[in-house]
Order: structure tokens, then sequence, then C-alpha cells
């Protein structure tokens, strides 16, 4: 009986043995060039899996032992990049693989994404990626980091000037996630880390590549903090055994004068003929009696003059038609503007041995704006691994910034009157060019002889002022990071890392004795004894300093451990954390009188008693500007994340988070309920029956999870902000700025994406399809205090409001190559359109949803544009007509407070549901020319109009006024109310807000052209670069075509953004 057994068991390892010697075949293959399909020698093939090589022949054939089922090959050679190509029983053969230089390569082949805690190769990754490299990202010139990429990144939107209380130039990555406008901005990492300091002390010349996290599989593993995306910034590094490399970077920017008159005001002809008509109707005449003299307009001086009979009538008439044909801008752009030049120098360095890989670099800018600003930048940035021994590795980052900023001349809309606008035909200056006064606190006539000349000049001077108040700001931030990395096992790592950021901001606003500010301050609190004539100075001479200090102090603590293990057809990545942080802000701002910058010497002022106003009457404190703030924000963080990959085709992954924070309620902290993440994705095209040269690559993935978004400013618990003594009662005075709120808890969004990636006719064509859904949840929102609690009126920051989205990210690149020009195409789609599901209180009139901006109305869009409706203007008197429980009405008040909301127009969107850009290459020989068209489709926007109102109290006149009905039939041609006097803000506010003043915002925009020349050593044997580059770069090129007639820029309210012209050049040692 044994010996049967053992007869078998010999028997089943021959069997075995013999199937082993057959699991392997003879696979044939050749190895061709890229760019023009012959043969190439020489290189080099492995298998993964059975560990074999060999080297392809004269005619780039070659064969190999490969395992049976599937197995992957690496194809190397000298000259071209590796590759990495997927082969079964079922590829045919003589399989033609195809290699590329590192210029044609495409961006499929060995992408890395970093999530800031991990890196992925692309063809793993289950979420939504994406990921600009260096040289996309330095298609455009600049000094800050982030602007760059506003119009090159696939979903994401630039927000427009036109929607207020955003910052300029903020992105949206894929719409809105929240409510709270201040928390809109998507989550910075740098390096790892979450950046708290100013996005302006990172150097764009240190940047190697940017990654936005767009889905929750991806940007889930931040947390409370990334459910309006995360934009993952690494910065350049160095690698080991790399000789030194040196790069320099050197451009100067030309940017052009704003253009001023782009902005549609009244003329100065029609403003003065309507300031003759309201002098005529006797208005504002009460103001030459008020206590307070508010000044008038120069017209109206002209007029009082005379009719007091100082002026005759042709005089007043000559000096008024010197008005009529000038336009103050004239003056601006003559003696404030100028083409600003920004000026950029950088230059880095990197290399390694054996056991350091080390980055050294220095940035320089220096910037003088358009209204001579000067801002002055240095960055110095070192960053070092090294390789204490093999399973033993410390890394350091250091940052480095000092910048500087200096105020410059005042901009056009910043001079103005107090009590309006400043009028068109203003002078800044006389023929000679020697500054003018403007009257724009009290009257002309009134303080040219107050005081009988004890007085300081109590005249404002725009065209010299500026030199004699000023802001002097300077921000010093420091990054360091610290790294230590074990390796336990093979594939089992430590990882540790701790960041510590210090960043101070100083301000420095002087306010010397010539300013205006300062002379009008003594003046105000000056005393003339009457019978002496002495002046005494309640404040003293000298200048006026206000100093404002901001400090940042942000520490991070991480620790993680790392498991990646491939074996068969497995791979497998693990990885597990916590990160404890805190975020500390202190801010001081103190007020020093009789400043001497000589001798550093101030003097003492009496805070705590009043007295008299000098114009005004009445007692008053002088102000101290003085204040203290603090803030400290806590973070506690778990964290996890996986990935199994089989057979190279099929990937599953998970990640789950745990915040924790001083922001939160109690109730929040006290519950387990993780922000979590899952994703799949299927890789086609390494299925045997899967088998087309039509497709080289074709994945199918989706992920669903939910992530976090908190507001610093709303906290849990109950928080006073203490005021200085009550001059009144001499005690110090609190007040509650935040009631106890225990279940405040972060806003949470769930996310689905499904998404493909593709790419076809041997990689010439390649990109990514994706729609995502999102559903906000526990969204922010104002609810009325419970008055049992005692403490009255008010309102308290609670988790009410609900959103939902959806969307369609498109990118396609394409290689056009026709003979030796080489073109390659970038096309980027994206749509976005989303509703307010819930909200605690939904509008019950009209005029609550009438608004510019974030408009919350519950099954509408956030940001929906509502109108009146518009029915058309009266024939007889040109006033506007709307609706009132369905038939034509004027009666204004009526329509503002009793139209219900359903009777009102919804337009649709104020930011675009359709956008994205197309982005050409082309390349001859050295040359290079890159351009970029940016679109947005599908939005509306609400145009500028005259307003009565404003135009008789503040002489604010738009130049729609000229197409104003003036007579009957008018009303066909024009849309423009009549004028009516006294006017009515009723009848005006109905107008500004009626469907009439809505046109279309869609547009098509050049944004930027890119032309280089380049060359290298295998060009020029005796270059002493490796590599030269010259290129320029002009960006905000205009409109190229506009849905709307009006010639109105739709993306800006204001001016928009001018015109620049850079010229750089790049040297590779």
């Amino acid at each position: 009986m044994n010996n049967k057994i053992y007869l078998l068991a010999i028997s089943l390892c021959m069997f075995t043995q013999v199937n082993a010697q057959n699991s392997k075949r003879l696979f044939f293959g050749r190895v061709i060039s890229y760019d023009n399909r012959k043969p190439i020698a020489n290189a080099t093939i492995f298998s993964l899996k059975s560990k074999t090589k060999t080297i392809s022949n004269l005619n780039g054939d070659f064969s190999i032992d490969l395992a049976a089922f599937s197995d992957s090959l690496i194809v190397s050679h000298l000259n071209y990049p590796d590759i990495k190509v997927y082969v079964d029983g079922k590829t045919p053969q003589p399989f033609v693989m195809s290699l590329q230089t590192s210029e044609r390569l495409l961006q499929e082949v060995a992408i890395t994404l970093n999530t800031g805690f991990q890196s992925i190769a692309k063809e793993r990754a289950t979420g939504s990626f994406v990921q600009i490299d260096e040289k996309t990202y330095n298609q455009q010139i600049g000094t800050n980091a982030i602007e760059r990429l506003r119009y090159i990144t696939n979903g994401v939107s630039p927000i427009a000037d036109r929607i207020g209380a955003f910052d300029k130039g903020q992105m949206l990555i894929r719409g809105l996630s929240t409510f709270t406008i201040s928390v809109q901005k998507p989550l910075i990492i740098l390096d790892n880390f979450e950046y708290q300091g100013s996005l302006d002390n990172i150097n764009p010349n240190d940047i190697e590549n940017v990654t936005f996290l767009k889905d929750a599989a991806a940007g889930s593993i931040w947390g409370a903090k990334a459910a309006n995306g995360v934009i993952v910034i690494t910065t350049k590094k160095g690698k080991f055994n790399q000789r030194v490399n040196i790069s320099m970077n050197a451009n100067s920017s030309i940017v052009d004068k704003p253009n001023l008159f782009y902005e549609r005001n009244i003329s100065s002809n029609d403003l003065i003929d309507y300031e003759q008509f309201l002098f005529s109707q006797k208005y504002r005449f009460a103001d030459t009696s008020r206590s307070n003299h508010p000044p008038f307009s120069p017209v109206y001086e002209i007029l009082f003059k005379q009719q007091k009979g100082v002026l005759s009538s042709d005089q007043a008439s000559s000096q008024l038609n010197n008005l009529r044909n000038w336009d103050v801008r004239n003056d601006f752009n003559h003696f404030l503007y100028q083409k600003a030049i920004n000026q950029q120098y950088a230059v880095g360095l990197n290399g390694g041995s054996e056991n350091l890989a080390w980055m050294f670099s220095v940035g320089l800018d220096r910037n003088s704006g358009n209204l001579n600003e000067k801002y002055n930048r240095l960055t110095l940035r070192s960053s070092n691994v090294y390789k204490v021994f093999d399973k033993l590795s410390i890394s350091t980052d250091v940052f480095f910034t000092n910048s500087n900023n200096k105020s410059g001349r005042p901009a056009y809309g910043n001079i103005k009157p107090n009590n309006g606008a400043l009028p068109m035909y203003s002078h800044l200056s006389d023929e000679k060019g020697n500054p003018l006064p403007l009257y724009i606190q009290y009257r002309e006539g009134y303080i040219d002889n107050l005081g009988a000349g004890k007085l300081l000049d109590w005249r404002y001077y725009p065209l010299d002022d500026y030199e004699h108040s000023f802001t002097n700001g300077s921000i010093q931030d420091i990054n360091a990071t610290i790294g230590l990395n074990y390796k336990i096992i093979t594939g089992l790592n430590i990882d540790l890392k701790y960041r510590y950021q210090k960043q101070n901001t100083n301000g420095k606003t002087e306010f010397d004795p010539l300013s205006y500010y300062n002379r009008d301050l003594i003046n105000s609190f000056s005393q003339i004894n009457q019978s002496t004539g002495a002046v005494t100075y309640k404040i003293p001479k000298g200048s006026i300093l206000d100093i404002a200090n901001s400090n940042l102090y942000a520490q991070n603590l991480r620790g993680q451990i790392n498991y990646n293990k491939e074996w068969s057809k497995h791979e497998i990545s693990l990885l597990a954390g916590s990160e404890i942080s805190e975020t500390k802000v202190e801010n001081t701002k103190n007020r020093s009188y009789g400043y001497d910058p000589e001798t550093l010497g101030f003097a003492n002022v009496d805070y705590a008693n009043t007295y008299p106003y000098f114009i005004q009457g009445g007692n008053n404190f002088i102000p101290n500007g003085k204040g203290f703030g603090k803030t400290n924000n806590r973070f506690a963080s778990f964290y996890t994340n996986g990935a199994y990959t089989f057979d190279e085709k099929y990937t599953l992954s998970a990640s789950a988070r745990r915040d924790a924070s001083n922001l939160f309620g109690v109730n929040t902290n006290d519950k387990w309920k993780p922000l979590w993440s899952t994703g799949a994705s299927w890789n086609v095209t390494r299925e045997g029956f899967f088998r087309t040269t039509f497709f080289n690559n074709l994945k199918i993935r989706g992920s669903y999870g939910k992530q976090g978004n908190i507001d610093p400013n709303k906290v849990a618990v109950t928080t006073f902000a203490y005021a200085a003594t009550n001059p009144y009662t001499l005690t110090q005075w609190s007040q509650i700025v935040n009631y106890p709120n225990p279940d405040l808890k972060w806003e949470q969004v769930s996310m689905l994406n499904l998404g493909i990636d593709f790419s076809i006719l041997n990689n010439r064509v390649s990109g990514s399809l994706e729609y995502y859904h999102k559903r906000m949840n526990d969204l922010y929102g104002s609810v009325p205090i419970d008055r049992t609690t005692g403490i009255g009126l008010g309102s308290i920051t609670k988790n009410v409001g609900k959103a939902k989205g959806n969307g369609i990210d498109i990118q396609i690149r394409t290689v056009n190559t026709i003979g030796q020009l080489k073109w390659n195409s970038d096309i980027i789609f994206n749509t976005y359109y989303d509703k307010v599901t819930k909200l605690n209180e939904p509008p019950v009139l009209g005029s609550g949803a009438i608004s510019s901006g974030i408009t919350l109305i519950q099954d509408y869009s956030t940001y929906g544009l509502f109108a009146y409706k518009w029915a058309g203007l009266d024939p007889l008197t040109g006033d506007p007509q709307g609706y009132l429980d369905g038939a034509i009405s004027k009666n204004y008040n009526d329509i503002r407070n009793q139209t219900q909301f359903s009777d009102i127009k919804y337009i649709g969107s104020q930011i675009p549901r359709i956008y994205g850009s197309l982005g050409n290459t082309f390349n001859w020989k050295n040359l290079a020319l890159t351009f970029r068209v940016t679109y947005k489709f599908d939005y509306y926007f609400r145009r500028e109009s005259i307003d009565y109102t404003s135009l008789t109290a503040q002489l604010k006149g738009h130049a729609d006024y000229a197409k104003r009905w003036q007579k009957q039939g008018d009303e066909k041609v024009t849309d423009v109310p009549s004028f009516i006097f006294p006017a009515v803000a009723a009848r005006d506010e109905f107008y500004r807000s009626s469907e009439v003043l809505v046109s279309k915002g869609d547009h098509i925009r050049l944004q930027y052209v890119n032309l280089s020349y380049e060359l290298n050593k295998k060009q020029i044997k005796n270059l002493p670069f490796s590599r030269i580059q010259l290129y320029g770069v002009a960006s905000n090129l205009g409109i190229i075509w506009k849905a709307n007639k009006d010639g109105i820029d739709p993306d800006y309210s204001k001016i928009p953004d001018p015109q620049s012209y850079a010229f750089g050049i790049k040297l590779i040692y």
C-alpha cells in the first residue's frame, strides 16, 4: 500500500514538474520608434514574472520565454524612457511595441499622483485626480503660485470678478460645497501638510507639479477640510546618484495700464446739464446751513457764485464749458497710473550621492505695480534626504520667505467725496500740472477761510497726498519639516513627520504732518481761544503711526505606517496614521500720535475724556487705534487608506478618517462618525477578451464617499470679545460672539464619481470622462436663538442646509503630427449644476431672492439669478412697468412688498454651467507655440444702468442716461426709463432688479499665448549650457466672442485685468 502511495506521489511531482516546464511559452515581438516607425536595436526586454531577459536585434525583433497565462514586460533603451507592457495568451504576435522620446511620451505613462499622504500610480487610482506637470504649469508667468492653475485644470472654474464676496482669482473645484463664502476655498497642501500661510509666500519656480483631488476617493483622507477639493503642491526635490544640475530662470513682465474708460459712466456734458437742473430745483440748498458743512460739486460752487453775483452769467458759462469736455480719467491715466513691471529671478541646484539627495533654490521677485506700489520677495528653500543606513532615512525641508510691500498712488474709484462719487469733469491738476485740491469732506468756501488761517490746511490734494500717507508691510514665513522613515521589513515602513510654521505679518501706516488724514484729525480736535487767538492741539503735531502685527504659529505631527507588497497577481497598499495639529494666531494693533520717524519719539494723548469736535460740534473721543486678538485651533485625526489590485486589472480602494477639534461641539466630538470613501477600477485592456489595436488603454472606475468642511470662525463653545475700557463707565466691557452650540459639526459632502480613462490610436488620443453627483448635508445656516435662554434676539449657526449638484468633467489630449510639425491639443469640457434642497426659512416675497452673488432659495441654484418681470416702458411717461397680481403696474412699493416669490422670474445661474478651455501646442524644429482659449457658457449677469436716486444724491451716473426715454415713441428704441424729479428709489430699484437688465454671459476668451525657442548641446556642441530656452508670454488677451451686444465683459463689473507681456530666459547646466 505504501509503495503505491510513493509511486502516486512521484507521479504527481513529475506531472507538476512537466507542467512547470510547460508553464513558459516563447513570445515574439518587435520594438520600433514611435516617431518614425523604424526598428530599435539593443532594446532590453525583461519579464517581471518569469524573470527572463533578452535584447532586440537590428530589425527590432526579439523572442522571450514568458509565463503562460499573463506577464508584464519592461522595455528599456538608453535613448528612451522605459515602458511597461501587459501581455497574455491572446496577445497577437509578433507584438509591436513603440518607444517614445521623453518629449513625446504621453503623460499617462508613469504618472504618480500625490495625495499628501502617499504617492499612487495613476493606473491604480480609483478616484478623480488631475495633475498639472511643470511644463504646463510654466506656460504662464506670475508671482502667485495658484493663479496659473485657473484655466488649465479640468473641473476647476475661476470665479469672475463680477461675483462679489470672493477673493480675486478664487477657484471652485466642481462647484460649491458650502453656503458659507468665507470657507469656499480649496484646501492647499504643500509637501504633505496643510499650508496655513499666505499663498504669495510660495515661489512658483520651486513647484514640480500640482495635483487636484476632486472626489471623495481622492480627497476624503483629508477629512473635515476636504469638501471644497484639495490642491496638493509638490515641490522639486533632489535625487540619489545624480550629478549636480543647475537651472536659472529670469523673466520680466510688462502689464498695460488698466482701461479706465471701460466703465460706462455718464458724460461730463450730461452730468453738468443734470446738475444745472438740480440747482434750478434748489436741490441740496438746505445743506448750506448744515452744521457739518458737506461739500458741493464744482458745478454747484460755480452756480452758487453766479447766484451771489460773484460770477457773471458769461463767466459761469465759460467755466462750465471748460468742464464739459473733460474726463477725470485722463488725469488718472496721466498722473497716477503707469505700466507695471514685474521681474522674477530663480536659481535652483539639485543633486545626490548614494546616501544623500539634496536641493537648494533661491528666488527673487521685484514688482512695481500700475499705481507704483512695490512688492519684493526673497525665497530660500533647502530639501535634503539622508540615508543613515539601508533601513533608515531622514529628510528635512526648509522654506523661508521674506516679502515687503509698499503702497502706491490712489486708484480710480478710491478718490471721492464722503457724500458721493467723484464727478467725471473733476480736475486733479491745473494746466501746468500743479496739484489741485478736491473738497471731499467739507465745503470749499467754508474751510478755505475757517479758523482765520490758524488751522492747518484742510484741503485734499490727491496728486501728492499719497506721498505723505503710505503703508509698508512685510511677511516673514518659515516652514520647517523633518521626517524619519524606517523600513521594518520589505514593504513595511514607518513614517514620522513634524512641521513647524511661523509667519510674522507686519504692517505700518504712517500719516506724516502733510497728509490730509493727519491735518483733518488734528484740526477736528483743535481749540481756538477766541480772546487770544491761541490754538490748542489736543492731538499733537507730528506723524500718526498705525502698527498692525499678526503672528501665526502652526504645528503638525504625523505618524504613519505604510505597507506595500506585490506577489503573484496581487498588489496591496495600506497605510494608517494619526495627526495632531495646532494653529495659533495673535493679532495686535496700536496707534501713536506725534510720532517722529527720526527720533522714534511720540506723544501721549488723552483717550479717557471727550473733546469738542471743531466743525460738527458736540464732543468726541480721540481715536485710539488699539486692539488685541488671539485664536487657537486644534485638531486630532486618525486615518487609514488601502488599495488592492488583482492581476493588474481590478483595483479596490477604501479610506476613512476621524477628526476631532476644539471647533466642534461636545456632542460631535463624542460620536465616532468617520468620513470615508470607497472606490473600484477595472483595467479593461488587460482582459484577454478585449483584443483591439484601437485601444491602448481603457480603464473604468467609480468611487463614493463623504468629505467635510469647517468654518474656523464658527465655534461650538461660548466665546466673548473684550473691548477697551468704556469711557463713560470706566470699566471694561465684552460681548458674546458665539453662543453654546454642542451639536455643531462639520458640513458633510457625499460624492459619487464615475469615470473612464482611455487612450486610442497608439496613444495619439487620450483622456478621461467623468460624471459626478454630490449631496451636501449639514450646511451652515442661521437660525433664531431660543428666547428661553434669556439671551434675547439674535441668531446662531446650525447645521440646517442641504444642497445637491452634479456635473461632467471631460479632458481629451491629442497628438496631431503633420510632417515635421508636432501639434498637441488639450481639450477641457466641464458642466456643473446644483440646487438648494433644504433651507431653514425659504423666502415668501420675491424681493428676498433678488440679489447678486450667492442666492439661497430652495429648489434653485445656489447662484440663481432672479428678476422682476418686465412690462416695458409706459409709452406716455417712460416709467418702467412691472406686474402685480398678474396685471401691469407702476406701484413699485407694492411690487417690492407684495410680489410673491412665485411671481418673479428665474433667469438662470450666475456662474457658468458649461466651461472649459482649448489649448494647442505647435512644435517645429526649435520653436514652440502654445495658446489657450477659454470659454464659459450657460450663465447670466445683471448689467449696470442708470439709477436716478444715486445720480441725484451722489452724482454717480451711468452712460445709459443718454439713452433714457424722453418723448413718446422712445419706448420702441430704448428700455431706459425717463428721468423724474424727485427720483423715486423704489422705481429705480425695480428697474435695476428687472429682467430687462439681464444679459447672457456666454463668451470665448484668448487667455494666453506662449512662444519659445530652445537649443541644446545635441544641436550646438559648443553651447556652454545643456539647454537654453528663450520665451515670451502674452496674457489676458481679451474676448474673441461674447453673447451680449453691449460691449460688456461678463467677467468684470468694473475694470478688466489689463494685458501683460513677459519675456524670459531659462538656462540648464
